[in-house]
């Protein structure tokens, strides 16, 4: 289909704009800004789970929450070694300055 993305039919956003989201009004994140509130950083959400989790749009779009924070969290359980290294204790540098200067 000449590179367009599909939309999901279940999205509650199906390409449509009412007045309070249209960008010529402002809209709902001007609205928010403006009384202090950061809007939802969903560049950030996107690019873990599109780039760090490897996931489809439509996987990202259609997960839930829980979905989301734990396939994050056993992503990073993947990511840690199984044995991780410990530094030396000061004995063990003291020998190790001894021996190797």
């Amino acid at each position: 289909m000449c590179g367009r993305v599909q939309r999901d039919p279940r999205s509650p956003l199906r390409g449509r704009r009412g007045k309070r989201g249209s960008r010529r009004q402002g809209g709902v994140a001007k609205q928010r800004e403006s009384q202090g509130d950061e809007p939802f950083p969903w560049r950030q959400w996107m690019r873990i789970g599109l780039g760090g989790l490897g996931w489809r749009p439509a996987e990202f779009w259609a997960a839930t929450l829980t979905e989301f924070f734990e396939a994050i969290n056993g992503h990073n359980e993947a990511q840690e070694p199984e044995h991780p290294e410990k530094a030396p204790s000061a004995d063990e540098m003291a020998e190790l300055m001894a021996k190797y200067g």
